[in-house]
């Protein structure tokens, strides 16, 4: 009996042997996560010559058919959103290629397929006019996937990826920020992003 008392002090002794300080509890909630309509898209103008267009572009969310947000709050006041894109979601649309004199060719539909993890910090910034708004102050967007089979298209990954994530910046603050924290039915769309916007 006494070498069971011993040898089970020996393990109790052992096991916080490495542990030190106090346990408590977390001091900030863990983020809750909602499910959130796929993001709209607008018009990807010319940027240039050569260039393309994509006119009625559109997401469709793979997985569920929804982005996945997590929202926690930030030092200063504000909230960070993580939001997430799954794989396999897919941006169509129809593209309009221009040749280096500015000439278009023929348009056609075209389809890319993609994943996002985007990180953003909303905070508030007042307008000339006064009127206080909540909007995108710094974001992210790191793709997880990005196919297209379209060569035209593979030339310009980066304006495409450029206004995903703007889309994104978009989404957070009409579609997630608005209906979570404040309603306000049928009131015009807010710009997703600050004036004094940055990357994180």
């Amino acid at each position: 009996m006494r070498r069971t008392l011993i040898a089970s002090m020996a393990v109790s002794l052992a096991a916080l042997a490495g542990c030190a300080g106090t346990i408590s509890p977390p001091s900030v909630a863990p983020p809750t996560s909602i499910g959130v309509a796929c993001p709209t898209i607008s018009p990807l103008a010319r940027a240039g010559c050569p260039g393309i267009s994509i006119e009625s572009p559109n997401f469709t969310c793979g997985g569920a058919g929804k982005m996945a947000v997590a929202l926690s709050p930030i030092t200063g006041g504000g909230t960070r959103f993580v939001v997430q894109l799954p794989n396999g979601s897919v941006l169509t649309g129809t593209v309009m290629p221009y040749n280096a004199i500015c000439e278009h060719g023929r348009p056609g539909r075209i389809g890319v397929k993609l994943g996002v993890v985007y990180t953003g910090d909303q905070e508030t910034e007042t307008a000339a006019n006064g009127v206080t708004r909540p909007c995108i102050v710094r974001s992210k967007a790191e793709f997880t996937q990005f196919e297209t089979e379209d060569p035209e298209l593979s030339r310009f990954v980066w304006s495409i990826k450029d206004r995903v994530h703007q889309a994104i910046d978009d989404a957070v603050i009409n579609q997630v920020f608005v209906t979570q924290l404040f309603v306000t039915p049928g009131s015009s769309s807010l710009p997703g992003r600050c004036a004094r916007w940055s990357t994180l």
